[in-house]
């Protein structure tokens, strides 16, 4: 699932550089992240984790209606759970995470007083540095955690993401959904787990060719 992910991603980005009479913009992003785990066999107590997300953006429009969005950053994710492995036995997990996250994101534009937009992609990404604190207890008494937690992670996540903003001159507010596709741990004997995440950033345009039409004055 990665390796189409990633294909697809390098043929969107392909469309960049293909397109050369297209108008386009860059800038600077950052803002919030709310994550937490899930997956179809994960029914365990789950508290997201609030963490940021920092990078800068690439928007090439295709079109009036459509243009193509290439964000990089630095994405915090994580969450704090428990797992039961026996009846007598309760394991506590404090993930975090620090990625370096590729999305590309089709982009549509609309609105005409309100400059509004809704965008869905890719969001593979490659894990740069994680804290983990795992303690394990019997019977209420900690005990070390490596029997019941002998799980390394995945250097690399994906993901599909869904969002949409408000946009106003240069500046935009997007909230974005990214429900991960990968397994968080690098390991065959655990319930799949996967990242997923809601993010909330402001964008701020630093170069412009044209103007498009999502950021038309008003």
């Amino acid at each position: 699932m990665l390796k189409k992910q990633i294909i697809l991603s390098f043929f969107l980005f392909s469309l960049f550089v293909q397109t050369n009479t297209a108008q386009y913009r860059f800038g600077l992003s950052g803002g919030l992240t709310l994550s937490s785990h899930v997956g179809k066999d994960f029914t365990d107590t789950d508290f997201p984790k609030i963490g940021m997300s920092l990078g800068f953006f690439y928007e090439h429009e295709l079109n009036r209606k459509l243009s193509l969005l290439f964000d990089p950053a630095f994405v915090q994710k994580g969450a704090n759970y428990t797992f039961y492995p026996r009846n007598d036995i309760y394991v506590t997990v404090n993930n975090s995470f620090d990625y370096f996250v590729l999305p590309f994101m089709l982009k549509l534009n609309f609105g005409v007083k309100l400059n509004c937009y809704l965008a869905t992609g890719l969001a593979p990404g490659w894990l740069l540095n994680y804290k983990s604190e795992v303690k394990a207890y019997i019977n209420d008494f900690e005990v070390p955690p490596d029997p019941f937690f002998p799980y390394t992670y995945n250097r690399f996540d994906a993901g599909i993401s869904v969002g949409g903003g408000i946009m106003w001159k240069e500046i935009f507010l997007d909230v974005r959904y990214v429900q991960g596709t990968r397994n968080i741990y690098d390991a065959d004997d655990i319930p799949s787990i996967r990242n997923h995440m809601v993010s909330v950033k402001l964008a701020f345009s630093l170069y412009r060719k044209k103007n498009l039409p999502c950021y038309k004055k008003i």
